[in-house]
C-alpha cells in the first residue's frame, strides 16, 4: 500500500530516534539541538520539537494506559519516521482486512487515519498538533485492532451477564512494543496477525466464514420455508422435491444423476437428511420434523452471522488451554474430557432451561466428587415448586425421600413438623428442604463439584429419558451428565488404580462420600454454535439461549458490517423441542 511521505522535519526525526533518554521537553530540546549541530545546518523546523511530549500527552489525556506506553519509550513517535510510515501501511492494511476475522471496527476508520496522516504533512502553525493527533489516532487504532485480534472486541459480561468469561487482554505497552519492532508494512501486518488465535479451530472457522460470505454475495443460499407436516421415507409431493433440492444445495445430498422421481422421499434422501441432522446436533432419525425444517431454512447470511459470533468466542479463550480439562458446550448439549490435549471421553448433557434457568458460561476448577450426594434444595425451588405440592399433599416429602430441617440445618423435632402447609408462602417458609441419597435423588448417585458463585455443578440424574431429546435444556441450571460413572472413572483413575472397586464401595456406603480430585481439573462451560469438525464438515447448533443474537448485535454496534444480501436472514432463538 502506497502513502505520501510525511513532511516531518529531519531534526525532529533525529532528536526523537537518537535520544533514548528523552524524558521531557527539556531533554527533547537538548537532544534536537545537539543532533542539529552534529549533522550541520538543517532547515528550521516549522514547529518546536521540544514541545512534542506535551503535544502528544495532551492528545492522550484520559488514556492512562497509552500514556504509560509512550512514557516507556520516552515519547518517541511510532508512526512519523520512515519505518513508522511502513508500520502505518501495515496497520491500515490490517484494518481493511479485519472483516476476514469478523472483527468489528468503526466504519471509515482507515479513511479517517489517512486523512489524519495527510494533515500531519501540512506545514503551518498547527503542524505539531496535527502530527500529535495522527500519532495518537494511529496508536489507538493499533490497540483496538491488536486487542480485538488477541482477545476479542467485546467485553462478554457487559453484553450478557450470563457470560462470565474474562479474556486476557494484552497490555498497551506490549502492543506498542510489538509495533515498534516492525520495520515495514509486511512486518507490521505479520505482527498483528500473530496476535490472532493460531489454532486449527480458528483457521477452519475463518475459512468457513469466507465461504459463507461468497455464497451470501452470490445469492445462491437464500432462506427456505419448509415448514409443514413431518416428512419421512415413502412420502411424496412438492415439499419432498424442495427438501431434496435444499439438501443438494447444502452438500448433504450428492446424487450421481437426477432422481427418477424428485418428489419421492427415497433411501438416498433419507441418508442425506441423516447426515444433515448429525451436522446440526439433531437425532439422525431420517425424519424431517420441526427442528430439521428450522435448521434447513437458515440462509448463508444466518450462518455467516453465527460464524462471526463464534470467531469472537474463540478470541476470548486462552491460547494454551490446559492439556487435561473438561469443556462443556451448552449449545451442543455435550461435555468432553481432554487428556494430553486430545478428547478421550464425551457425553450428552442436560443444561438449564430457557429463559429462567439458562446455565451461565464461566471457567473454574473441579476440586472433588461426592458419591451418594444429599440434595440441598435451593430455596427458589423449595418455595416455588415444592411448597405448592405440599399444600396439596403433605406426604409429598416422604414419598420423594425429602425432609424438612431448620434454617440452621438442624433436624426438626416432631412437634415442629407442620401437618398442614396452607399457612406458608414464599415469604414465610422457615425451613430448608433436603433429599437424602437414593436412586431417586435429583442429583443421582454422584456429583462433580467446581465451587463457584453460580452454584452450578455437574451431576447424575434419575431422569435418563431426557438424554434422548434433540435439545436438552430442561434443568434448573446445573449440568446433568449421561453415564456419570464413566466420567468419574476417567477422572479418578490416575490417582486410584483400583478405581472400580473404590467406586463400588463408595456407592454401597449409602452416605455421602467426598473424594478429592488431585490435581484439580480445569472446567470451561461455554457456548459454541458453529465449528468445523475434524473431517471438515461444518457443524451448526441452534441458539437456544439467544446468545448468538445478543453478541451479534453487540458486534454490529462496534462496527461489524451485516452480511451481503442479508434480506430475510435471521439469527433465531429456538425453544427446546423435538426434531
Amino acid at each position: 500500500m502506497i502513502f505520501r511521505p510525511f513532511a516531518i522535519p529531519l531534526a525532529l526525526f533525529l532528536a526523537l530516534t537518537l535520544a533514548p533518554d528523552l524524558s521531557g521537553p527539556r531533554a527533547a530540546s537538548g537532544a534536537a539541538s545537539g543532533a542539529a549541530q552534529e549533522r550541520g545546518a538543517l532547515a528550521p523546523a516549522p514547529w518546536d520539537e521540544a514541545s512534542w511530549p506535551a503535544a502528544l500527552g495532551a492528545e492522550l489525556a484520559g488514556d492512562a494506559a497509552l500514556r504509560r506506553a509512550y512514557e516507556a519509550r520516552a515519547w518517541r513517535p511510532l508512526w512519523l519516521d520512515d519505518a513508522g510510515r511502513g508500520r502505518a501501511g501495515g496497520l491500515l492494511s490490517a484494518i481493511e482486512d479485519a472483516s476476514a476475522h469478523a472483527l468489528p471496527l468503526p466504519a471509515g476508520l482507515a479513511e479517517d487515519l489517512r486523512a489524519a496522516m495527510a494533515r500531519a504533512q501540512a506545514p503551518g502553525p498547527d503542524a505539531m498538533r496535527a502530527a500529535a493527533r495522527a500519532e495518537a489516532a494511529l496508536s489507538r487504532a493499533l490497540l483496538r485492532v491488536g486487542t480485538g485480534l488477541a482477545s476479542g472486541a467485546l467485553d462478554p459480561s457487559r453484553v450478557d451477564p450470563e457470560i462470565q468469561i474474562r479474556p486476557e487482554r494484552p497490555a498497551p505497552e506490549r502492543l506498542i512494543a510489538l509495533a515498534a519492532q516492525a520495520r515495514d508494512a509486511a512486518a507490521m501486518r505479520a505482527a498483528l496477525e500473530s496476535l490472532a488465535p493460531a489454532n486449527a479451530d480458528y483457521a477452519a472457522l475463518r475459512a468457513l466464514y469466507a465461504e459463507l460470505g461468497r455464497l451470501a454475495r452470490a445469492g445462491v443460499w437464500p432462506p427456505e420455508d419448509l415448514n409443514g407436516p413431518t416428512l419421512r421415507r415413502g412420502d411424496r409431493g412438492p415439499r419432498v422435491a424442495r427438501l431434496r433440492a435444499r439438501l443438494a444445495l447444502m452438500g448433504d445430498l450428492a446424487e450421481p444423476a437426477p432422481a427418477e422421481d424428485p418428489e419421492l422421499f427415497d433411501e438416498a434422501l433419507e441418508r442425506a437428511l441423516r447426515a444433515f441432522q448429525r451436522r446440526h446436533g439433531l437425532n439422525d432419525d431420517g425424519v424431517a420434523g420441526a427442528l430439521s425444517f428450522e435448521a434447513l431454512g437458515a440462509s448463508a447470511q444466518d450462518r455467516m452471522r453465527q460464524a462471526a459470533v463464534n470467531l469472537e468466542r474463540i478470541r476470548w479463550r486462552p491460547r494454551a488451554p490446559a492439556p487435561r480439562r473438561i469443556e462443556v458446550n451448552l449449545a451442543d448439549f455435550r461435555m468432553t474430557l481432554f487428556e494430553d490435549g486430545a478428547p478421550v471421553h464425551s457425553a450428552r448433557i442436560v443444561a438449564g432451561k430457557a429463559p429462567r434457568f439458562r446455565t451461565p458460561e464461566f471457567d473454574d476448577e473441579m476440586t472433588h466428587l461426592v458419591f451418594n450426594p444429599i440434595w440441598n434444595v435451593p430455596r427458589s425451588i423449595a418455595v416455588k415448586e415444592i411448597l405448592p405440592k405440599l399444600r396439596e399433599d403433605p406426604a409429598y416429602l416422604e414419598r420423594n425421600g425429602m425432609r424438612l430441617v431448620g434454617r440452621d440445618g438442624a433436624p426438626l423435632p416432631p412437634e415442629q413438623m407442620p401437618a398442614d402447609f396452607s399457612a406458608f408462602d414464599a415469604d414465610r417458609f422457615p425451613f430448608l428442604v433436603k433429599q437424602d441419597p437414593s436412586e431417586e435423588n435429583a442429583l443421582g448417585r454422584v456429583k462433580f463439584m467446581f465451587p463457584n458463585r453460580f452454584s452450578i455443578y455437574m451431576h447424575d440424574t434419575p431422569a435418563k429419558r431426557l438424554f434422548a431429546r434433540d435439545r436438552r435444556a430442561y434443568s434448573h441450571g446445573c449440568v446433568r451428565v449421561e453415564d456419570p460413572f464413566a466420567l468419574a472413572r476417567r477422572l479418578l483413575a490416575p490417582q486410584y488404580p483400583d478405581v472400580d472397586e473404590r467406586m463400588a464401595r463408595w456407592l454401597e456406603a449409602g452416605r455421602e462420600v467426598y473424594v478429592t480430585l488431585r490435581p484439580p481439573m480445569p472446567v470451561h462451560i461455554g457456548y459454541r454454535t458453529v465449528w468445523v469438525a475434524a473431517d471438515g464438515t461444518p457443524q451448526f447448533r441452534a441458539d437456544v439461549y439467544g446468545r448468538d443474537a445478543r453478541l451479534y448485535e453487540a458486534l454490529r454496534a462496534q462496527g461489524l458490517s451485516d452480511p451481503p444480501s442479508g434480506e430475510g436472514a435471521r439469527v433465531a432463538e429456538a425453544a427446546p423441542g423435538e426434531g
